[in-house]
């Protein structure tokens, strides 16, 4: 009586569990990049990806031809890292373009609720004059809603799809007002004006921070350009560290100190 398709009960108990908890860890794990990847849709595409991955192997290829297999790895864990650092970057600047434009199109859609319309005809008339990243990032909800989705509900979900907690709190409104009524146009302000706060906040950060940044930055790229000026110049000073036994863990001890001294800036740099 209980099987589902040949399952027993317990089955049918455990299964969505598990199902629960991998989603759990890929949330943990994996949710940021999924976020980032999403932000990113439209200025990286298929051919950048595989032009860089080719990039990558190639890179490899040569690491191995001229050295061993430890400097192929090396070669391909840096190719990781600097294209998971671009997808950061790219994500990082759209993320600014929309919280820089969301506030004037809040005010798009207060105007427009004062004129009469309801909210999801504001939303999607506010969209004709709104800058291309907020249409890009508000657009996929309102597609949601003409599928039958209520407007709080399809704006939580593109939320939680980009990490954008200012598309939360438009969610939250647009509940509230359904739920329980209230002043449409008020709340609007309200988030509007938050949202500029925010963002002057957000610069006075910046400002703080720019000289550590900095320092950061050419604490990072100084040792390098300095050891690939030596590569070209003075080949054979380098080879220390490829042949002798004690270079490479010299070499891991200098990769080290200058990792620990990035994370300290970077602690430097965060105002809580």
């Amino acid at each position: 009586v209980f099987a589902f398709k040949g399952e027993s009960l317990d089955d049918a108990i455990v299964k969505p569990r598990l199902r629960g908890r991998v989603s759990a860890w890929d949330r943990i794990l994996f949710g940021e990049i999924k976020q980032e990847i999403r932000l990113v849709e439209g200025t990286i595409g298929s051919t950048h990806v595989l032009a860089f991955a080719f990039v990558v192997v190639i890179g490899s290829c040569v690491a191995y031809w001229f050295g061993d297999w430890m400097w192929a790895a090396a070669a391909l864990v840096t190719g990781l890292v600097a294209g998971r650092r671009a997808i950061t970057y790219v994500a990082n600047r759209h993320r600014k373009q929309f919280l820089d434009h969301f506030p004037t199109y809040l005010d798009r859609i207060r105007k427009l609720v004062e004129a009469g319309n309801s909210l999801d005809v504001a939303l999607r008339k506010g969209l004709a004059y709104a800058n291309p990243r907020v249409v890009r990032s508000i657009a996929p909800a309102l597609r949601r809603h003409d599928l039958g989705m209520p407007v709080a509900t399809a704006l939580d979900i593109q939320a939680k799809k980009l990490g954008i907690s200012e598309i939360s709190q438009l969610a939250l409104v647009a509940y509230v007002i359904s739920r329980y009524g209230g002043s449409l146009s008020d709340s609007m302000a309200h988030i509007a004006q938050v949202e500029r706060d925010r963002a002057r906040a957000n610069r006075e950060m910046e400002a703080l921070t720019a000289e550590v940044r900095t320092s950061a930055k050419v604490f990072i790229s100084l040792p390098i350009l300095v050891g690939m000026g030596i590569l070209v110049i003075h080949p054979s000073y380098v080879q220390f560290f490829i042949e002798d036994r004690a270079g490479p863990a010299i070499l891991a001890c200098c990769v080290l100190s200058l990792a620990i001294g990035l994370a300290i800036m970077r602690r430097m740099s965060r105002i809580d």
